[in-house]
């Protein structure tokens, strides 16, 4: 694993996880505060003395551009970067001339792009998206049926978010989203209504993933919206989401956890794999 925070030499990084060949993370910290965020999980883990309000206050990786022209230049492979794995490039600490430019390097260098997001400014770059449409996708992390802000408290509303999926999937643009991790104990008809919602507007795939306690960074595990004393956490609620909601979906992925776990409950599933754009 790169590192984390501090000095980097490299910013384009192999993917560990998924099919995705490549990721980059170019700040150090995210504004989205969301709290069941992995990239602060990881943080907690190999960070000594970890400060939870310094990671709401993301820093720009020093000499960034730089850097990642370097690695694009002296990569011997191309392949889909995803862009970013560890923070947002839409927060609003993300400076959108930086943003631009890091998209316009890997365009430079033909590496197809996946973006991921919860914040509707990144329709600011559409003309891009357009012009790159054919190795670029731009996905929403949408795992609430309406806002809480108590749970991403500083992206923008879920509503808002829907909303410009529509606007990229109409405009011919590549578009995902993420329903990981699925939060529990959401009433299941609304659930339903959001995937109702956001089906019409995906062009590629759903990737679906449910929270387990391991993904929940320490300084939030006692939130009640996911505590619970039950053996095996919620997994009476998750055999009856995924039964559900897996047949409303036109194309999803499932996550490695949430595989196991559909296997386990012998809940039929088909997952399907994105080669690429």
């Amino acid at each position: 694993m790169g590192r984390i925070f501090g000095k980097k030499k490299r910013l384009l990084v192999k993917c560990t996880f998924g099919y995705i060949p490549f990721r980059v993370n170019y700040y150090d910290g995210c504004s989205n505060g969301c709290i069941y965020c992995c990239g602060c999980l990881m943080c907690e883990r190999f960070i000594h003395n970890f400060d939870y309000q310094k990671w709401l206050k993301p820093k720009l990786v020093k000499n960034a551009l730089e850097i990642f022209e370097k690695n694009l230049a002296s990569s011997r492979t191309k392949g889909e970067v995803f862009t970013q794995s560890l923070s947002d490039s839409y927060m609003d600490h993300a400076d959108p001339d930086v943003t631009r430019e890091m998209l316009e390097l890997m365009k430079k260098y033909d590496f197809p792009i996946l973006l991921l997001t919860k914040n509707v400014s990144v329709i600011r770059d559409l003309d891009f998206f357009k012009e790159y449409r054919e190795k670029m996708r731009v996905g929403f992390t949408i795992v609430l049926p309406k806002t809480d802000r108590s749970i991403e408290p500083y992206s923008s509303p879920v509503e808002k978010r829907i909303q410009v999926l529509e606007e990229m999937y109409n405009e011919g643009i590549y578009t995902t989203v993420s329903l990981e991790p699925l939060i529990p104990n959401i009433d299941l008809d609304l659930v339903i209504d959001m995937i109702e919602a956001i089906n019409p507007y995906v062009h590629d795939y759903v990737f679906v993933g449910k929270l387990t306690r391991g993904s929940i960074p320490n300084e939030f595990k006692a939130y009640t919206q996911w505590k619970t004393t039950e053996k095996g956490f919620h997994d009476s609620y998750y055999k009856e989401l995924f039964s559900e909601l897996l047949p409303k979906l036109k194309t999803y992925y499932i996550a490695s956890h949430s595989r196991k776990f559909l296997l386990k409950h012998r809940i039929p599933f088909e997952e399907c794999m994105h080669s690429g754009v």
